[in-house]
C-alpha cells in the first residue's frame, strides 16, 4: 500500500507540479517515512546491541547494517563525472544536516537536563523505534 502512494506520489508531483518542483500531492498520498531498518524489524531480527557511533550517532547494529544496505540504493552514490566527487559530498552534507537539525534542540535540552547524558540519548534514541524494533530485554 506505501508503495502504492508513493508512485501516486511520484506521479502527481511529477506532472502537475511541474517535474517535481512543487509539492502538490494531496495529503493521502503523504511520504511513507520507512527505512530497511524497520524492514528487517518486520522480519523478525532483533536491534542488537546499542552503538553510539563516531559522525553517525546513537545505532544499532541492526540499524547500522541497514544504512549500509541503504547506501546501495542511493542514487547519488552513482553519480558519474567531472565533478561527481563534489556533487555527492554536497548531497550527502546536506542529508547530514538535515536529518541532524531535526533532532538538534530536542537532543541539546535533554543533554543539558541530564545527569548521565549517554544513558539519556540511548533512552531517547529507542524511544522513536518503531515498538517492534526494540529488544527491552536488556
Amino acid at each position: 500500500r506505501d508503495a502504492g502512494k508513493s508512485v501516486a506520489r511520484l506521479l502527481v508531483n511529477s506532472t502537475v507540479g511541474v517535474g517535481g518542483l512543487f509539492n502538490v500531492a494531496p495529503k493521502d498520498l503523504a511520504d511513507a517515512d520507512r527505512d530497511f531498518d524497520q524492514t528487517l524489524a518486520s522480519w523478525g531480527i532483533p536491534p542488537g546491541i546499542y552503538l553510539m557511533l563516531p559522525l553517525g550517532g546513537p545505532s544499532s547494529v541492526r540499524d547500522a547494517i541497514a544504512s549500509f544496505g541503504e547506501s546501495f540504493l542511493d542514487p547519488v552514490n552513482y553519480i558519474r563525472g567531472e565533478d561527481a566527487d563534489a556533487i555527492i559530498a554536497g548531497a550527502h552534507g546536506v542529508k547530514t544536516v538535515n536529518d541532524f537539525s531535526f533532532r538538534i534542540e530536542e537532543v541539546d535540552s535533554l543533554m543539558k537536563s541530564t545527569v548521565d547524558p549517554y544513558a539519556a540519548v540511548k533512552a531517547y534514541y529507542e524511544e522513536r523505534l518503531p515498538n517492534d524494533a526494540v529488544d527491552r530485554t536488556r
